[in-house]
């Protein structure tokens, strides 16, 4: 073979055990056990190498005939993964009935800036329908429609759900509810009412009841919690045959408190119903505000929550990264995931692909849950007509990292996809600068416990084979969880 190969850039080495490293090759989908001093050997020297070793290393993708052919190989998997997104992947119709919300939660992204208690009227509700009946025009699929806030469902909204899901099921649309869930029981008229064309509901727990009612509470209220409101909405939905994602926004504050929800959601039987999914998130910010006093780095939340996962393996089967889009990238890649291999990733998130619009109770279009109630990030109008700004739009449309120059030489580009693209508009003004947080810390962390996991597994005597690292063409992009409301 040539001995003069070119090595790939796109290759991340991370620590496992004393003697081995687990390699993750961003660019062919490859991930190998090797020994530490592989990598370094094969960039330093290549000619070094045995034969049978280098002709493995480049049936792997970890050797490439030149840089050039590295260009095209990553702009071939840039259009295959932008095409398989776009095939499969309907967009979803984001509707904000109001940007009222009844609790008044210690980390809420949205703060104070949407308390208004306006709710769309009929009027509105017109409109919006008018601009989607005009909008599924040039969708290569029918569109889903997601109910968000605010909170969507309040007594004051009750009216403008029941005909926003009217309206839906007139042209064939599903919807999933994004809600606190503190008004389930008071809307299960409506949703009984619409359940043939309701997909979903999302609703957040953080912990048990001393610890969520600290958190996600009633404004103005000394300790006045939700926590029995909550558990009361999800128990009656998973059994009553609606699917329930229950999100655990997750911070110094409530991590310890992982054991307890779980015992929780083992001994409320939810997963029992099939209805039910659970998953962790850090709570994160996207404005570079980080005076929150239980703030963790995403790393360390994933360092603790594995360590706990690692203490009580049962933790793992109630509460998963499902929700927590860069480690359900690489646990996909790793087989550990919920769903098949989500990569290579170029796109942070829906909202760089547009795969969201957001219609917020102001009359805007936003391409973003996190930027509604902040005109100077809308793409356009629907009401009282539909208006598009294409240039605002052609932004978050085409924003991909291999579009930033930053990201397209990154080790981890399929992973990290350039971070989220609200924040940097936010913190840096410009949308194509890339948001890295702490991205390779957390991969580092979490292959550290999925490795062990997969080795845990494979000594299990009725164990399965452990499946071989899949190929590009085995790429298959899934749709994550909806926003935290």
């Amino acid at each position: 073979m040539d001995r003069s190969m070119y090595v790939s850039k796109y290759v991340s080495q991370f620590d496992i055990d004393d003697g081995n490293v687990l390699l993750v090759n961003a660019l062919s989908g490859a991930v190998d056990i090797a020994t530490r001093d592989l990598l370094p050997s094969l960039r330093a020297d290549p000619s070094a190498l045995p034969g049978d070793t280098l002709a493995l290393l480049q049936r792997r993708g970890y050797l490439l005939p030149s840089a050039a052919e590295e260009v095209r190989l990553l702009e071939q998997l840039g259009d295959r993964a932008h095409s398989l997104r776009r095939g499969k992947r309907p967009r979803e119709y984001i509707i904000c009935p109001t940007y009222n919300c009844n609790l008044a939660c210690t980390y809420c992204f949205e703060g104070t800036t949407t308390r208004s208690p306006e709710v769309m009227d009929d009027d509105c509700i017109d409109a919006l329908f008018a601009a989607i009946d005009k909008l599924m025009k040039n969708e290569s699929q029918p569109p889903t429609l997601q109910l968000f806030g605010g909170e969507p469902l309040l007594p004051s909204t009750k009216h403008t759900v029941a005909r926003i899901l009217h309206q839906g099921r007139r042209r064939g649309l599903k919807t999933n509810i994004v809600t606190n869930g503190v008004n389930v029981l008071l809307f299960a008229d409506v949703i009984n009412a619409y359940a043939d064309s309701i997909i979903s509901f999302q609703i957040t727990i953080d912990g048990p009841a001393e610890v969520h009612d600290q958190r996600r509470r009633f404004p103005g209220r000394a300790n006045r919690g939700t926590f029995n409101q909550m558990v009361a909405a999800v128990d009656y939905l998973v059994r009553d045959g609606h699917k329930v994602w229950l999100r655990v926004n997750t911070d110094g504050h409530n991590i310890h408190s992982l054991p307890a929800l779980a015992d929780l959601i083992e001994g409320a039987a939810w997963l029992d119903t099939g209805n039910f999914r659970c998953g962790i998130v850090p709570v994160q910010t996207h404005t570079g505000d980080t005076t929150y006093p239980y703030y963790m780095r995403e790393d360390e939340v994933v360092a603790r929550v594995t360590e706990l996962f690692e203490q009580r393996p049962r933790i793992a089967d109630a509460i998963s990264f499902e929700y927590y889009r860069l480690v359900n990238r690489i646990a996909n890649a790793l087989d550990l995931g919920g769903q098949e291999y989500a990569g290579p990733n170029f796109h942070y998130c829906e909202s760089c692909m547009l795969d969201y619009l957001v219609f917020g109770v102001d009359g805007y279009i936003y391409p973003c849950p996190e930027a509604i109630a902040q005109p100077q990030f809308a793409i356009g109008r629907f009401d009282p007509a539909l208006e598009i700004d294409e240039e605002r739009k052609a932004l978050w449309e085409d924003r991909s990292a291999l579009k930033i120059p930053k990201c397209r030489d990154c080790e981890i580009v399929s992973f990290c996809a350039g971070g989220c693209a609200y924040a940097a508009l936010y913190t840096h003004g410009d949308i194509y600068e890339p948001v890295c947080g702490d991205a390779k810390k957390v991969l580092a962390e979490y292959v550290k416990y999925a490795v062990k996991k997969k080795r845990l597994a494979a000594d299990r005597p009725a164990a399965t084979p452990t499946p071989q690292p899949k190929s590009p063409g085995d790429f298959v992009d899934q749709p994550p969880p909806a926003p935290s409301a």
